[in-house]
């Protein structure tokens, strides 16, 4: 049998620094905690103005054709319970740390995975290297070597089968590498 042609490797047009940057930039997962800790960042700004004292002025003006009627109107707001402003304060800085937290927990879970990715993909061309550059060359010459001394009768059919299996062996764990 004929030895298999590989599969022309695609160079990586990424590295993984390069891979890393572009993930804090465009996966869904970090937008979409990033929006979260936003809105909850912006929940603390709410809740320490709440006890601020809130003043209001209006004013309103009617005019019919019997009379003309106009109005002004002044309010203020004051903060009389403060345990609810604090509890609010409170609770707003919690959901922002678990925002926080949540986002710090996925960009780590991310990062994660493709180091882990990189791992394999360096992984994969270090054991394709052994058997191109290796072992695949040593079970060619022992298949050579078997085969000449089948022709030569030194060898038996067997060996030379065993000697080609072990070659196509080593050439299909190179390509599943």
């Amino acid at each position: 049998l004929p030895e298999p042609t590989g599969l022309p490797q695609p160079p990586a047009p990424w590295t993984e620094q390069a891979l890393r940057a572009r993930m804090a930039q465009a996966n869904p997962d970090l937008a979409a905690l990033d929006r979260e800790m936003a809105a909850a960042r912006s929940q603390v700004r709410v809740a320490r103005l709440e006890p601020l004292p809130d003043p209001e002025i209006g004013g309103t003006w009617m005019r019919d054709p019997e009379m003309q009627d106009w109005g002004l109107m002044v309010s203020l707001t004051l903060p009389i319970w403060p345990e609810k402003y604090q509890a609010m304060a409170k609770e707003a800085l919690a959901r922002f740390a678990a925002a926080r937290q949540r986002r710090a927990e996925r960009g780590l879970d991310l990062e994660s995975d493709l180091s882990s990715a990189f791992f394999d993909l360096r992984d994969a061309e270090r054991r394709m290297e052994l058997f191109g550059a290796r072992l695949i060359p040593k079970a060619r010459d022992a298949y050579q070597a078997t085969l000449g001394s089948y022709r030569a009768g030194k060898a038996m059919l067997l060996d030379a089968l065993t000697a080609q299996r072990d070659l196509l062996e080593m050439s299909l764990a190179r390509e599943r590498a």
